[in-house]
This record gives structure tokens, sequence and C-alpha cells, in this order.
């Protein structure tokens, strides 16, 4: 029998880890920003914030007056929307199998840049059994990914080293921020 070995902490992202929401992401994007006529061009958007990527579309129109706020609510309630009518077909193929195992033998917490709704939409689709360590989101950072700040505080918070924590991730923004924080990175 082959003898398993587990990390004592396990971090994981949310979008394009644990559920497979891109589509609707990119397509709210297209939505909101159709309705002020922008575009959102080449700009990457996994693993950053919405308020960043706004931001990053803003640059592609300097002499248009944008109003990023009331854009970013509005892309946030449409990818709401659309990733609620997805439900469960979001969801990555045994992430409940995967997760109860993990959190019966770990401590594990989720370190999203997306919004406190999108992650307390992804527990209600998961077993009520699995629970998590720790659970943030951009709302309880002043940094977003790359910077190692959520990392930083998600291994401090569960209370283990980074070197001893597994960051899973699947963004060149997340990985850098992983390894910056100094946890060992699976992607």
């Amino acid at each position: 029998m082959i003898e398993q070995k587990f990390f004592p902490g396990y971090l994981f992202d949310l979008d394009g880890v644990l559920i497979d929401s891109m589509q609707q992401h990119t397509e709210a994007f297209r939505l909101a920003l159709d309705q002020y006529n922008l575009l959102l061009g080449d700009v990457e958007i996994a693993g950053r914030s919405t308020m960043e990527i706004i931001e990053e579309v803003q640059l592609s129109y300097p002499d248009d007056e944008i109003p990023i706020v009331e854009l970013v609510v509005l892309k946030q309630t449409i990818a709401r929307d659309l990733i609620k009518i997805a439900g469960q077909e979001i969801l990555f193929p045994h992430v409940d199998e995967v997760l109860l195992r993990l959190t019966s033998v770990s401590k594990v917490g989720i370190c999203t840049s997306g919004s406190r709704s999108s992650l307390e939409f992804f527990l209600s689709l998961i077993s009520s059994a699995i629970k998590f360590d720790v659970l943030l989101c951009a709302d309880d950072v002043t940094h977003s990914k790359p910077d190692p700040e959520i990392y930083l505080k998600g291994a401090s918070r569960l209370g283990v080293a980074t070197k001893h924590v597994l960051v899973v991730e699947d963004s060149l923004s997340g990985i850098k921020a992983g390894l910056l924080a100094g946890c060992q990175v699976a992607q």
C-alpha cells in the first residue's frame, strides 16, 4: 500500500481551481462593458479582481469618463446571476470528495480574488460536511494577487508556516502570489 502524505495546510484559489466559472465571468465582463460601449480587449482576467480589470480597461479609453465603481458592481451582479444559473455545473469533478478528504487530515482554506458573495455561493454548492479553517476574498486584503498578502494572511490564520502550505492555483498572478508568500504551489 502506498502511504499518502499530506501538507499541514492547503490554500485553494476558487475560480479555475474549485469551480470553472471563467465562461460566466468573461460573459459578464462583455455584457457590462457593452453597456458603456467598451471592450475587454486582451486584458487578462484570471486571478485578478474586477476593480483591477476595469481600471486596466479604462487605460484603453483615456478620453472617456468611465464610472468604474458602477461598472464593477454591474459586472459582479451579472456574473453572480450567470453563475447561479449554471449552478453545480461549474464545480470541477470530485471537488466534494477531495475537500472532504483534505479537511479531515489538514487545515484547509480558500483565498480568492473574487467577491464574498461568489465565495458564499460556492459554499452553497458543496457538501455542508466540508469545514474550512480559512475563507478569504478580495474584501479581506488591501492588495490583490500577485501580491502575496492573501496567502500570507491565509497561512497565518491556518496557523501553519508558509513553507508547509500548498497553494493550489491556476493563474500566473496567483502562482506568483503563492511563491512570493513562501508557499509551495501546485498548478
